[in-house]
């Protein structure tokens, strides 16, 4: 997201003047004036613009940072920069000892807001309390039921459909699941064709990396970043749980919960950045569900050849999605199937 502040110095002219960036971050966004000011970064969240600034004199600052909600600090220093004192100024308001006032000007949303906003809507939603058992049952059934579509699939049969909706154990939890990431895509992108477009250009930006503000920490061969830089970056897959919003919709249709016609736009997403995912973030050594990670992010991954990708799903039906889905669990977790031949488990 990029936001311009007008900066105005209030008090007698100043050689430097010392901001900052209300929440500290985990990575740096890019700072310029629109003067060409020479500004030098301390820390990932302070900022020290070298002078002059004559009194009364203004200037457009323009931050473009990788979160939404990016807020500046409305008064600051023009010689030290005091944090206690600013978040005092930013709770009760700037005293007469600040020189410069920030007055926010205008937000200009990027190619990629609304897909960032997407993920981490997400992410805030399936970490809420109220979700975390839903959750937890899902993410283990669906880990089974790809498992089992490779089975299935390694035989040459579909994997079997789940016979009678109302019966099925974990129907409540399917319903919320496809629900939350149904007005979770509402929030983000609206409704309509277009709104499945950007649903479609946000999953290949996200399997892509293209959306990832810490490049560094996601070549291969590094350590998992912590936490709170995961969450913070939504860029990229950290995990298999990516191939499950594919299963989840192949779930939906078999207990009726959503209509074909509607979600074809977004099987056809899901199953064609699936294929993307299993090529580009595989670690190289077993085909299992552990395999593929984040971290393990083929380092050319934006050259993905997205054009011959639309072009391969543009016309393929349900059914025929689901195969090439079903082939795809086959190849990606070959050496996690425990069962030498189909089989017919309790929930069927």
């Amino acid at each position: 997201m990029t936001r311009i502040w007008r900066i105005v110095n209030r008090g007698p002219k100043a050689n430097r003047a010392t901001f900052a960036i209300a929440r500290p971050r985990t990575t740096q966004p890019e700072v310029h004036f629109a003067s060409g000011r020479p500004v030098t970064i301390v820390g990932t969240h302070v900022f020290v613009a070298q002078g002059p600034w004559d009194s009364g004199a203004g200037d457009d600052l323009t931050i473009r940072d990788a979160a939404d909600d990016t807020q500046l600090f409305r008064a600051f220093d023009t010689d030290g920069f005091d944090s206690d004192r600013l978040r005092r100024a930013a709770t009760h308001g700037p005293s007469n000892g600040f020189r410069l006032r920030a007055e926010f000007e205008k937000t200009i949303a990027d190619e990629w807001s609304a897909a960032r906003r997407f993920f981490a809507l997400l992410a805030e939603r399936d970490r809420a309390p109220s979700f975390a058992a839903v959750l937890d049952r899902m993410v283990a059934f669906l880990g089974e039921r790809v498992v089992d579509r490779a089975a299935y699939a390694r035989h040459g049969l579909r994997a079997g459909a789940i016979r009678s909706g109302h019966d099925f154990p974990f129907r409540d939890d399917a319903v919320a699941s496809i629900q939350l990431v149904q007005s979770t895509a509402a929030d983000a992108f609206g409704t309509g064709d277009a709104a499945d477009a950007a649903l479609d250009h946000a999953l290949e930006a996200f399997v892509g990396g293209r959306l990832a503000a810490l490049q560094e920490s996601m070549r291969p061969g590094t350590t998992s970043a912590p936490a709170d830089e995961v969450l913070t970056v939504h860029g990229a897959p950290n995990s298999a749980l990516f191939l499950y919003f594919a299963e989840l919709l192949l779930l939906g249709d078999d207990l009726r919960i959503t209509h074909r016609r509607k979600m074809l736009p977004w099987l056809r997403t899901f199953v064609r950045t699936a294929h993307a995912f299993v090529e580009l973030y595989w670690s190289h050594t077993w085909r299992s569900l552990s395999a593929y990670e984040w971290r393990h992010r083929f380092p050319h991954a934006g050259s993905y050849p997205w054009e011959d990708s639309r072009v391969r799903y543009a016309e393929m039906s349900w059914n025929e999605l689901e195969e090439d889905f079903s082939r795809l669990c086959l190849f990606a977790f070959a050496d996690s199937m425990r069962r030498t031949r189909p089989f017919q488990p309790n929930w069927l």
